[in-house]
């Protein structure tokens, strides 16, 4: 440009004062309140920043008691930009254009007047609009007499849905501000005044203010800059910074912050540190302060409700385990140092180890971690089952004091392998999870090498017995077992569970060389095999062998029977220990283990349906 930059004042000031809030007009009217807001001294507590709202059918008006202006800040009022609170931290404010919203065409305005305290006099400044979207005309009086407020900002309107759109406007942005402020003379509403009403205690951590909602809008957390709502956010959300959430405890975790169902948060930081836009925050030591000051609040919270549950409601169970996986790393510690008989003072992590949510298989009294760490050989594993259905690996024929079960059932706990993290966390490495251990060679051979397992329990040998081997006993046993599996429905769900490319099932006795060997029953080949799943392309054309163990004790009492329905009752025992038989005898191969958990199933339901169609002849079954 020859002469320079120029700028259009005019085109200026029409994009600046409707483009602010294009969306929402009445928003600008928030303007004013964050200003009444910052027009009070620091020191001036935010329960002592009062303000009245007053409305007319043309008009709106705002009234604080704050300090007024000066002479300079009158001139930084109708200076673009102009503000002395970008580098004063306690103030919201900090581009001095907020002012200029009220302007806004849509609104309607014609006429802003701003009454004022300055220097021991009143001023009065009157912003005329000559047309929608020009410049105002700008007038000043001053008066001797100091008015017995702050500052009045009076907007006049020819738009007579603008007042009612602002004091809605109004309301919205009060509604985090714990400032007393009237609307027409009653109170406006916010979320402190309701706390209050509630009867819900406000906390005050690490220079952070805030208070808990138990049941009240949901689960999730309002942030707050001096008062100025930011974003809702959920728990794990602002755990994480809304990096790599994924959506379960993993993320309350993350930061050791107590979970808690169904509960809210509004918590206020002055000093965190948001974004130009102030839609967001960043990811300081600040942000860090404040997610500590949160888990205090919620621990705090945590240890009441703790108390009031009782111990054996499943709302209980939850609260425990949940938080013991969030808190698992300082639970652990805690452990340790009860151990090691030091004095604690957590109470919180002392309720969570001494809450009996996990019982001992076989056992019937519930136990807690810190018993569990009590009772432990500290050279052997702790054994644990998250499932519950997968106590009997290996027969239980492996050294260990016991195996940990949960109360709670693993897919209550709402992150992937919590019962793992928390027992590692407070027994150390050595855990043993019996749920995955048959996938898992590494632990397998630990174990081995440790003297823990037996090898031949991994893969024991078994034996058919030849019949001419059993005693007359034995043998009529097989006879009358034998002529039951050949009845029509039993033998048709045998054909269904087994499959393809065999000659059919018939009872055996088996035998191991194994002494631990736990097995009662089990399906075997012709070689005397365990069964094992095969494409139909490797089936080798034979029998399946429906193994009796002949020195299983329950297995032996029926070959010395004398009732009439012992082939029924050996059967049905059989059919229900089938799939941890298997277990037993194959322990590394899961296919090997899902026919007969379902063979086990129908084969009972098929021995129920003969007994009823066809019972067998001798007289009335005994009791």
């Amino acid at each position: 440009m020859p002469h320079g930059l120029e700028i259009d004042l005019d085109e200026a000031w029409s994009k600046l004062i409707s483009r602010q809030f294009g969306g929402d007009p009445s928003r600008g009217f928030a303007e004013l309140i964050q200003n009444f807001i910052d027009s009070y001294p620091s020191g001036v507590a935010w329960e002592n920043r009062r303000a009245e709202i007053v409305t007319d059918a043309h008009s709106i008006s705002i009234t604080d008691w704050g300090e007024g202006m000066n002479r300079d800040r009158l001139k930084l009022l109708v200076t673009l930009g102009g503000t002395d609170k970008d580098h004063d931290e306690t103030k919201i404010g900090k581009f001095g254009i907020g002012f200029f919203s009220i302007f806004n065409p849509a609104l309607g305005t014609r006429r802003v007047v701003v009454r004022t305290r300055c220097e021991g006099h009143g001023v009065e400044l009157v912003f005329t609009v000559p047309e929608p979207a020009r410049r105002p005309v700008l007038t000043a009086k001053v008066h001797k007499a100091a008015p017995d407020f702050g500052t009045r900002v009076t907007v006049e309107v020819d738009n007579e849905d603008a007042p009612r759109n602002c004091v809605r406007a109004a309301r919205k942005a009060l509604r985090h501000f714990p400032c007393p402020v009237t609307i027409d003379g009653k109170p406006a509403a916010s979320v402190w005044l309701e706390a209050q009403r509630d009867g819900l205690p406000v906390f005050e951590h690490d220079q952070c203010r805030g208070f808990l909602c138990p049941n009240w809008h949901g689960t999730h957390v309002t942030v707050l800059r001096r008062y100025e709502r930011l974003m809702d956010l959920s728990i794990g959300a602002l755990t994480t910074g809304g990096h790599g959430t994924t959506g379960d405890l993993r993320d309350l975790r993350l930061r050791a912050v107590p979970w808690l169902p169904v509960i809210s948060a509004v918590i206020n930081c002055n000093d965190l540190v948001a974004t130009i836009s102030r839609d967001s925050f960043y990811l300081d030591a600040v942000y860090e302060r404040m997610v500590r000051a949160l888990g205090t609040a919620l621990e705090q919270a945590l240890s009441e409700e703790l108390a009031r549950l009782p111990p054996d409601s499943e709302g209980y169970l939850r609260l425990v385990v949940n938080n013991q996986y969030v808190l698992s790393d300082r639970l652990g510690r805690h452990i340790q140092t009860c151990l090691a008989g030091s004095a604690v003072s957590d109470h919180v992590l002392a309720l969570l180890a001494e809450a009996p949510v996990y019982r001992l298989c076989g056992k019937r009294d519930r136990v807690s971690l810190l018993d569990i760490a009590r009772r432990r050989t500290s050279d052997l594993p702790v054994f644990h089952v998250p499932s519950a259905n997968n106590e009997g690996w290996l027969g239980g024929a492996f050294r260990h004091d016991f195996i940990v079960a949960p109360v709670l059932h693993a897919h209550d706990v709402e992150a992937p392998a919590a019962y793992d993290t928390i027992f590692k966390a407070a027994f150390g490495p050595d855990v043993i999870n019996l749920d995955t251990i048959r996938d898992n060679t590494d632990t397998i051979g630990n174990l081995v090498d440790r003297g823990i397992v037996d090898p031949a329990l991994l893969t024991p040998h078994t034996f058919r017995v030849a019949e001419q081997e059993l005693d007359a006993n034995e043998r009529a046993l097989l006879g009358e077992i034998n002529a039951l599996l050949e009845h029509a429905s039993v033998a048709d769900v045998l054909r269904r569970g087994i499959g393809r490319g065999y000659l059919g099932v018939r009872a055996s006795y088996f035998e191991s060389d194994c002494a631990g060997l736990a097995a009662a029953t089990g399906l075997f080949d012709d070689d005397g095999e365990p069964n094992k799943p095969v494409a139909d392309t490797a089936r080798k054309l034979g029998r399946v062998h429906l193994g009796l163990r002949r020195s299983h004790p329950i297995v032996h009492a029926f070959a010395r029977s004398i009732d009439p329905m012992r082939a029924f009752f050996a059967v049905s025992f059989l059919a229900q220990r089938l799939v941890e038989s298997q277990k037993a005898l194959i322990p590394h191969n899961r296919l090997a283990h899902t026919v007969p958990d379902q063979l086990g199933t129908d084969l009972r339901q098929a021995m129920l349906r003969s007994l009823v169609v066809d019972p067998p002849s001798g007289g009335a079954a005994a009791a």
